[in-house]
């Protein structure tokens, strides 16, 4: 191959290159481990980063007159944090939870009950985005994955007024 075709079949691989390339950066962007439980039918997951501890639900005092999605409160560490039930928040008949995820974000901690913890798994792409009729889609869910589990969205969990307040849908 002469110089000049070598040079312009070097530049055209080039183009191509910068084309396709992802930087380094933004492809480990995506990467991330979450905690894969289950509360009633449904599986969710939660990213690693801010879970704080995982426990046997034990000592949960109930609220008389509190939603069923804001179950009660426990005491983790020196203070008192709410529960909060993700399965009856998307309308889920549930069971009696298990575990306890204690959650943080921004200083805040709240405690999810589950039924079962299925062990930690790497996500190497974003999830597929959540079906609008998920309730709270767009506020508590940042996609799912392909086997339908719903990755949760952590400051929506705090943000979000109808989970946090445990009122309406």
């Amino acid at each position: 191959m002469s110089s000049s075709a070598t040079s312009e079949l070097n530049h055209v691989l080039d183009r191509r290159a910068s084309r396709y390339a992802v930087p380094m950066t933004e492809a480990r962007s995506h990467a991330a481990e979450v905690l894969v439980f289950q509360r009633g039918a449904r599986r969710f997951a939660l990213d690693l980063t801010h879970l704080e501890a995982l426990r046997p639900l034990r000592g949960a005092c109930p609220v008389p007159g509190a939603s069923s999605k804001v179950p009660g409160i426990f005491y983790w560490n020196g203070q008192l944090l709410s529960l909060h039930d993700i399965g009856a928040f998307v309308g889920e008949v549930v069971t009696a939870p298990r575990w306890v995820l204690v959650v943080e974000h921004q200083a805040r901690s709240l405690g999810l009950l589950a039924d079962e913890v299925e062990g930690v798994r790497r996500l190497d792409a974003p999830p597929d985005p959540p079906p609008v009729a998920l309730p709270g889609a767009a506020e508590l869910y940042r996609g799912l994955l392909a086997d339908d589990t719903a990755v949760l969205k952590v400051d929506g969990l705090f943000h979000s007024k109808s989970f946090y307040l445990g009122d309406g849908r």
